[in-house]
C-alpha cells in the first residue's frame, strides 16, 4: 500500500462528452493509507471535495490468486481476477457454451455472452456496443490490425 498527496488525474481520454462536449475536466484520484482511519472514511479533501480512504485489503481480498500474499505485475504472462468473475466462467462452462454464430443453444448463449460484454464495456466508456471489438488478447489484437492497415 501507499500512502502520499492526492494529485489531479489526468483528463479521461474516452467517456462521455460533458455539456460543453469535451471529454476533459477535473480528473478522480485516491489516497491509500495503511492503517489510518475506518475503512472507506474521508481522509480530509481537495478542492472541497471529499477523498476517501481505499481499502486495498477488501479489493485484495476479492481475488482468490492474491491469497499468497503477492503483487502480480505481469499483466501480459496472466490476469488474476477476483471470485464473481470466476463464478460467472464457471457457470458459463457448467451451462454449456459453443461457437458464436451458431444454430444450436449452446452458440445462442455464447452470442448473449458475447453481447452482454460489449454492451457493459460500452456502457463504461461511453460508447456503443457495436464499435467494441473483442478478441483472444491485446497483443493479438494489435497485429490484425497492423495487418489489417498493412494491407492497405
Amino acid at each position: 500500500m501507499i500512502a502520499g498527496t492526492v494529485e489531479p488525474a489526468p483528463a479521461p481520454v474516452c467517456g462521455p462528452p460533458d455539456r460543453e462536449g469535451s471529454r476533459g475536466g477535473q480528473g478522480v484520484a485516491a489516497v491509500v493509507h495503511r492503517g489510518a482511519g475506518e475503512p472507506g472514511g474521508v481522509r480530509g479533501t481537495q478542492g472541497g471535495a471529499p477523498v476517501r480512504q481505499f481499502d486495498v485489503g477488501r479489493v485484495r481480498a476479492l481475488y482468490p490468486a492474491l491469497a499468497d500474499g503477492f503483487a502480480y505485475l505481469d499483466g501480459a504472462a496472466g490476469t488474476q481476477v477476483p471470485q464473481t468473475v470466476i463464478d460467472a466462467i464457471a457457470g458459463a462452462y457448467r451451462g454449456g457454451i459453443g461457437n458464436v454464430g451458431g444454430a444450436f443453444p449452446a452458440s445462442e448463449r455464447s452470442d448473449a455472452i458475447v453481447a452482454g460484454g460489449r454492451r457493459a464495456v460500452a456502457d463504461l466508456v461511453g460508447g456503443v456496443p457495436e464499435g467494441v471489438v473483442l478478441g483472444p488478447n491485446m497483443t493479438t489484437l494489435t497485429y490484425r490490425l497492423a495487418n489489417a492497415l498493412a494491407a492497405g
